[in-house]
């Protein structure tokens, strides 16, 4: 008998052909000559197999076609408040939408089948024939009673049904309780089901809002007692042993420079001015891979954590504390193990050499953002000759560095970051802006350096390494940034297919100070590929950089810990070339880059509801705020703290308003006025929803 994987493929292949007409089993197996080979019922199993992969399909009359020459769409679903949906599919551009009574009780999230309906004179739409995948087993929530009943209400505002719990005997429940429960049963109609597994605290319990959202992520928050048994292996401070063969580094007067709250440091700081003109600059990182080895449970939870996460009342760090915020973390008069890149850079921004090396080093103080920058502006603020002198090079050179990054194109986005200041009960006080000045600008500026020294070395070696790659934009992605940096005056050929780096970098600089900038540094972030990790070196488009990797925070990012380790292994002790590492970097690549993904959308989640839940104290106020994206449902208001709300078309005001797509603006049939990216509006907050993530406004005149 012919391979089987060989004959199912010839199968599919036969039925993908352009000619193909549908054909029932008997017929196919005719038709390819199977009898010699296998079996009929063997034929139909085959045949079901890729039936049950979703490649091809029945008909009514038994026949077989392709899944999508039948109508069927594999894709996921959001559920809108009012029931209906949307199914998105990577192969198709528009959206399809499902009606209410036509979702088979699918949740948003859901990975679902639809057969489409292609005599809608509305556009694309279907209903879901089946549910593939759930996109949950588990929602955390609010108990609530009805008529007697308990049930739970999601947090999670994709999901718009209620939790009935059949059973809660043994947990005490009550309304206001926040509690985890289990879906057991889900309703063709959209009910469900759920049994209680876990009570979380009361609503009014200090942090707990933000505590539900990092749960349902996923994200684990505790370090178990295998690894807490490792830690006690481990000693309180440096010990004698582990400086042999290390340089001392601890007559330098180097520095470490984070923001007020940071208690992991990564990375300390130093910069000289030497005889020949030329600058040494070093780049003192911490030697997390002395203390984390591979096969340890510290090392698998950090693989599996991945990154440090940053939220606005906590941080669920990487590694534990004695580690991040103790042995590993570069405090001030203690001694402390490093992986030293020191580098000779010419007057001109040159690397005219470079050394990667183990050492320990002794920092003389823990500066602060806020500290340096004053001193900058100042000259004060800094009481120790040797932090000042050193500083005042480290800003000396990182103007030529930036000078040289700018000239090769480097792209520096204005994009605004707000900070959440909250309260000892988890209240929000304010929405700031994060302060991104000289300080954080000259550390930023250095690190890139350090990063792009290391990655070219390990490039040079051709050794295995987990690169940091950034792609050129796709002409499909950037198409909207031009047509609207086209319509705000800027001089892009229509015909250009793409756009040069160095235009963009122009438009970013020249747009900085004008009302629609934040906008337009935003869409072009936007339209970037996004930066993720990779075995294989494309270079990094938005830093102009040929060659980049992250080497510079290996207690917060778990691919930085690997590339420590790769370097010591390469570079610093010349060992072998092993196949076994090209397998690891793709695998850390590959698994860093898809958490580093759920890692932004939780922050981002967690951000947009204490934003929400900040502005819901302000109902009917007044704020002046920009346009900052213009739709067909409307327009969003971005307010000077970043916090953004939509003003739909029937809050424009008194008239009746027209959206001309290809200008992007909406305009008054009667009045003539007109609302467009980076118009200074003023505006009323009608509604702000923690649950819901939303914020609407509407323009003053119109409350008149």
């Amino acid at each position: 008998m012919r391979d089987y994987q060989a004959i199912k493929e010839s199968i599919l292949s036969h039925i993908q052909s352009d000619n193909y007409k549908r054909k029932n089993a008997s017929a196919l197996y005719k038709t390819l000559g199977l009898s010699d080979t296998i079996s009929i019922s063997q034929m139909t199993q085959i045949l079901t197999e890729l039936e049950q992969e979703h490649l091809i399909g029945r008909t009514r009359k038994g026949t077989y076609d392709l899944f999508e020459r039948l109508g069927f769409v594999k894709g996921t679903i959001v559920i809108k408040e009012s029931g209906y949906g949307f199914v998105s599919s990577p192969d198709f551009d528009e959206d399809f939408f499902v009606p209410r009574d036509k979702t088979k009780g699918a949740m948003s999230g859901d990975l679902v089948i639809v057969k489409t309906d292609n005599k809608d004179p509305k556009g694309p739409s279907g209903e879901v024939v089946e549910i593939l995948e759930r996109a949950y087993t588990y929602l955390f929530g609010t108990v609530v009673k009805k008529n007697k009943h308990y049930y739970v209400e999601p947090d999670d505002y994709r999901v718009t049904t209620s939790v009935y719990l059949k059973d809660t005997a043994g947990w005490n429940l009550k309304p206001g309780l926040k509690v985890k429960v289990f879906l057991t049963k889900y309703y063709p109609d959209g009910r469900l089901d759920g049994e209680v597994v876990q009570v979380l605290g009361g609503e009014d319990t200090p942090g707990l809002d933000i505590t539900t959202v990092v749960l349902a992520s996923g994200i684990r928050t505790e370090f178990n007692d295998e690894i807490q048994a490792e830690l006690k292996n481990l000693p309180s401070e440096v010990e004698e042993k582990d400086l042999i063969n290390r340089r001392d580094l601890r007559n330098k007067p180097i520095v470490t420079i984070d923001g007020a709250d940071a208690k992991d440091f990564d990375d300390a700081v130093y910069a000289e001015k030497l005889s020949n003109g030329n600058y040494r600059l070093g780049v003192y990182i911490a030697d997390v891979s002395h203390y984390v080895h591979p096969g340890q449970a510290i090392d698998a939870e950090a693989e599996f954590r991945q990154f440090s996460v940053y939220l606005p009342d906590r941080v669920y760090p990487m590694l534990p504390e004695k580690l991040s915020n103790n042995l590993c973390s570069l405090q001030p008069d203690k001694i402390r193990l490093v992986l030293a890149c020191e580098m000779e850079i010419s007057s001109q921004g040159k690397v005219i050499s470079h050394e990667i090396f183990e050492g320990y080093i002794q920092s003389i103080a823990r500066l602060t953002y806020d500290q340096v920058n004053r001193f900058f502006k100042t000259g004060e603020g800094i009481s120790n000759p040797a932090v000042e002198q050193n500083l005042n090079v480290m800003r000396e050179l990182a103007q030529i560095i930036g000078e040289v990054r700018n000239s090769r194109g480097a792209l520096d986005f204005n994009v605004k970051e707000a900070k959440v200041i909250l309260s000892k009960t988890g209240k929000v006080l304010d929405v700031v802006l994060r302060s991104r000045d000289e300080a954080e600008q000259l550390i930023e500026s250095f690190m890139i350096q350090a990063n792009e020294v290391v990655a070219e070395a390990m490039e040079w070696s051709k050794v295995p390494m987990v690169f940091r790659i950034h792609d050129e934009p796709k002409e499909e992605k950037i198409a909207q940034f031009k047509a609207i940096s086209r319509l705000l005056g800027y001089n892009i050929p229509e015909k250009t297919p793409k756009i040069h780096i160095k235009t963009l970098q122009k438009i970013l600089v020249d747009s900085e100070n004008k009302p629609y900038g934040i906008f337009l540094h935003n869409l072009l972030l936007r339209s970037m590929a996004k930066a993720r990790y990779d075995s294989v070196n494309i270079g990094h488009y938005g830093l102009a950089s040929g060659c980049y990797t992250h080497f510079t925070s290996p207690i917060r990012r778990y691919p930085d810990l690997t590339v420590h380790r790769l370097v010591k292994k390469y570079l610093l002790n010349h060992s072998d070339f092993q196949s076994q590492d090209e397998q690891l970097v793709a695998s850390v690549s590959s698994q860093a880059s898809q958490q580093e993904r759920l890692i932004e959308r939780l922050e981002r989640d967690v951000l947009d509801m204490k934003k929400c839940e900040y502005m819901e104290q302000f109902i009917d106020r007044t704020f002046t705020g920009v346009i900052s994206s213009v739709v067909p449902w409307g327009f969003y208001v971005e307010l000077p703290n970043t916090i953004e709300g939509l003003v739909s078309v029937d809050n424009m005001g008194p008239d009746y308003y027209l959206f001309n797509e290809e200008r992007l603006e909406w305009r008054g049939q009667y009045s003539g006025k007109r609302y467009r990216i980076g118009d200074i509006v003023n505006v009323v907050l009608l509604d702000a929803s923690k649950k819901r993530r939303q914020i609407s406004f509407q323009i003053e005149q119109a409350t008149k």
